[in-house]
């Protein structure tokens, strides 16, 4: 699978050794709060679709994208990653 432009999109921030562990694939899942932010994110977005993880906000952080196959709702949401493009 490669990313197409016809995915939808999201981006956010993550801490660096989560980061570390989704590109060595260590991580097969990444967890969001159940929070009013992310239900509103996820309400319209249909899987797969890709996500964009940043590890900060300066200019030359590092950037990776992850395709999330599927989304389980419990009492967070489980991002359950598919492919990893570092």
């Amino acid at each position: 699978m490669s990313i197409t432009t016809s995915m939808k999109e999201i981006y956010t921030v993550i801490r660096k050794q989560p980061m570390l562990d989704i590109i060595s694939g260590k991580k097969k899942i990444e967890y969001r709060d159940k929070s009013e932010y992310w239900q509103s994110r996820f309400k319209n977005i249909q899987t797969p679709f890709i996500m964009r993880l940043r590890n900060g906000y300066n200019k030359d952080a590092k950037e990776i994208s992850i395709v999330i196959k599927k989304i389980v709702i419990t009492d967070c949401y489980e991002l359950h990653i598919d492919k990893v493009f570092a």
